[in-house]
C-alpha cells in the first residue's frame, strides 16, 4: 500500500505543480506498466466499463485511469 501513495505523490509533484506534456511523459516512463492504481486505456471506453474501473480503483485506495496510452507499450504516447 505504501507504493500506491508514492505513485500518487510523484504524479502530483510532476504534473500538478507544473503541468506539461513533457512532465506527463516523464511520469508515465517512470511509472511504466499498469498497476493496481494506474490503468492505461488506448481509447475512450463505454461509460459503464469506465465506471466499474473507477469504482475498483477508488475502493482500493485511489489511483488514475490514463486514456491515450497503449497498455502494452506505455512509452509511446498516442
Amino acid at each position: 500500500m505504501k507504493e500506491h501513495f508514492q505513485i500518487k505523490d510523484r504524479f502530483f509533484d510532476i504534473i500538478c505543480k507544473n503541468p506539461s506534456r513533457d512532465g506527463f511523459v516523464t511520469f508515465v516512463k517512470e511509472s511504466c506498466g499498469e498497476q493496481d492504481n494506474i490503468d492505461f486505456k488506448e481509447k475512450w471506453i463505454e461509460k459503464s466499463k469506465l465506471a466499474k474501473i473507477m469504482l475498483a480503483i477508488a475502493n482500493s485506495g485511489g489511483g488514475m485511469v490514463v486514456i491515450g496510452i497503449k497498455d502494452n507499450n506505455c512509452y509511446k504516447m498516442l
